[in-house]
């Protein structure tokens, strides 16, 4: 018995001098696989920056983080070889971008998502330091303006209040990308501002004796009411003097508002010379009202007709005494201007037609765009047409006429006004003023009774053109 149980226990003991050397042969083997690994060169990519936010319509920056190669004793930073796209900050959402970082003929590549997002709320700014709350419980405009970076302008979508328990109006206002601005006005119960007034012209305005006038007006706004613009005085165009005119407003709350307009009527300053009123291009559907008008005052002008218009226009225009003259039939600059046989076939055209209608065939013309005109080049070929026709017209018995006072109704000039003010501050004091107009323009044909009564009052005369009359003839420029 005694000798099994130490038989028993050298086995024991074997067994563990056999798990202690299996032990140590394992512990040998994984420092020695270990120390392996640990000396194999690769890619350390754990720094790498896998997802980006960056802010809408910022300047990108790239950023990627860090990867490197080598092993546990060393690793070399790499910089990437080559970016393969770009980030569009302007456009929000997802973007991808593939980095590749090589070293010597190891190649790794990555992907990294930037999310380009808006996390900027609007900018809410205002005018004024308090805002109104009207009788009518409005709240008034306070010069409120929101811009977003994202947006634009938000200002129509922002929310208003007016907060009781303290007196404070709050404004709200959330942007596509549900950014949220706030700001909070201090408000005072009562409207203590008066409506404002606005001239329409100048506040003081001269004109000379018996010359025309009409007021301009004004406009008032008021911030809580819609308010009624009354206007007291008058002006006397036919006496000497300074006038008044009064534009009043009162709102609900009865605050007043008040602005003067002074009008000067000036002793006129007299003037001397010929008018010559001319009228291309027609006749129009406004011809019979300018013949009116000339009518009216006795004054005859001079009409350079096309072939448009009725007959009995150009027939009119002639019983009454103006001078009808010609402007080619078509008018057309392609046609007349490619040559000077279709320039004189169009102008004997238009001779007949005048001729048919009146029994007068008319010798008085006026070249489409002026005998200075330069859009002729662009048709003639470089043969310089209107060096030739400005000759051989006058060769056949003609007599072109150009003008030295222009309306600026072909051109800059769009209203009655403008016509008026180009025409009258051009005059000739003492000499002839041939003016340009066309009585196709109904503005401009607006403008004629203002230039007839201007021009009586200051001693002008007026005339139709006659082949003795001042042709104004311009430089030839083709």
């Amino acid at each position: 018995m005694k000798k099994q149980q130490e038989k028993a226990k050298g086995g024991s003991k074997k067994s563990e001098i056999f798990l202690a050397i299996f032990l140590a042969i394992t512990i040998v083997a994984s420092l020695v696989c270990a120390t392996i690994f640990a000396l194999r060169p690769e890619f350390d990519t754990l720094g790498f920056l896998l997802t980006r936010f960056v802010d809408y319509d910022s300047e990108y920056q790239t950023d990627y983080g860090k990867v490197c190669y080598g092993t546990v004793f060393g690793c070399e930073v790499l910089t990437p070889e080559n970016i393969d796209a770009a980030v569009d900050t302007k456009t929000l959402g997802q973007q991808e971008i593939k980095y590749i970082f090589k070293h010597n003929n190891e190649v790794v590549e990555l992907k990294q998502t930037v999310f380009v997002v808006d996390k900027t709320p609007p900018v809410i700014t205002v005018e004024k330091e308090k805002a109104t709350i009207c009788l009518n419980d409005k709240i008034a405009n306070f010069g409120l303006k929101v811009e977003d970076n994202y947006d634009g302008e938000l200002t129509e979508k922002a929310t208003i209040k007016y907060r009781e328990e303290d007196q404070k109006v709050v404004i709200d206002v959330k942007d596509s990308n549900e950014n949220l601005a706030t700001y909070i006005l201090p408000a005072e119960l009562g409207d203590t501002e008066s409506p404002v007034i606005t001239l329409n012209g100048d506040e003081h305005i001269s004109i000379y004796q018996n010359n025309w006038y009409s007021d301009a007006g004004a406009t008032v706004v008021d911030n809580c009411d819609e308010v009624e613009l009354k206007t007291t005085g008058s002006v006397n165009t036919n006496a000497v003097g300074a006038y008044e005119i009064t534009y009043s407003a009162t709102d609900n709350s009865g605050n007043v508002a008040s602005v003067k307009r002074t009008v000067e009527v000036k002793q006129p300053q007299r003037a001397s010379g010929t008018i010559y009123l001319t009228f291309d291009d027609g006749p129009s559907q406004y011809t019979a009202r300018l013949l009116d008008i000339l009518k009216k005052y006795n004054v005859k002008a001079t009409f350079f007709v096309t072939g448009r218009g009725d007959d009995s226009l150009i027939l009119r225009e002639h019983n009454e005494g103006h001078t009808v003259a010609l402007h080619t039939f078509s008018h057309d600059y392609a046609y007349v201007y490619q040559s000077e046989e279709n320039f004189f076939e169009d102008l004997y055209r238009i001779q007949n037609r005048v001729k048919n209608i009146t029994g007068v065939a008319p010798t008085l013309i006026r070249f489409p765009g002026g005998s200075s005109n330069t859009i002729s080049a662009n048709y003639d070929g470089g043969q310089r047409i209107m060096s030739k026709l400005v000759k051989s017209v006058q060769e056949k018995g003609f007599t072109y006429f150009d003008w030295n006072v222009s309306s600026g109704d072909a051109g800059g000039a769009t209203t009655s006004d403008a016509v008026f003010n180009n025409v009258v501050n051009a005059l000739k004091n003492g000499g002839s003023s041939v003016v340009l107009q066309h009585d196709i323009k109904g503005f401009s044909v607006d403008a004629v009774e203002r230039i007839i009564q201007y021009a009586l009052n200051r001693g002008y005369t007026f005339a139709p053109l006659t082949a003795s009359s001042f042709t104004a003839h311009h430089g030839v420029n083709n």
